[in-house]
């Protein structure tokens, strides 16, 4: 392989996917990575095999730390999860007679569980001969 490699060229809509997806601030540190990895593919592969694992360490590359952030992104979420809350309780203060039967259910529930866990951890305790 005697070719210069700047006139290798990854597949370009794999590079619009990675531009439309990342993180302006990260795009040219992980695109440099991905050109990187795709040269060596290159070499050891050719050209198709790179093309596809190219695409492969595209996708493989997109989490949420490489994501775009949205502009609703910056809402606080401590202000929302506290409104669940009011929300919850209101609603269980107002249906009394349905939180005690579920609450008498969820106690019993994990009652029982616990009460079958000890008894099959004390089963399991004994020497088998």
């Amino acid at each position: 392989m005697t070719e210069d490699f700047y006139d290798i060229d990854p597949p370009k809509r794999a590079e619009r996917f990675f531009e439309w997806y990342c993180n302006p601030r990260l795009r040219e540190t992980i695109g440099g990575d991905l050109y990187e990895r795709y040269i060596d593919n290159y070499e050891q592969h050719g050209l198709k095999k790179a093309n596809r694992k190219y695409w492969i360490d595209v996708i493989r590359f997109m989490n949420r730390h490489t994501l775009k952030r949205s502009k609703q992104s910056k809402f606080n979420n401590m202000s929302m999860l506290s409104n669940y809350f009011k929300v919850g309780f209101r609603n269980l203060v107002r249906n009394k007679s349905f939180t005690a039967i579920n609450v008498l259910g969820l106690s019993v529930s994990m009652a029982v569980c616990l009460i079958i866990i000890l008894m099959i951890n004390d089963q399991l305790s004994y020497d088998r001969f």
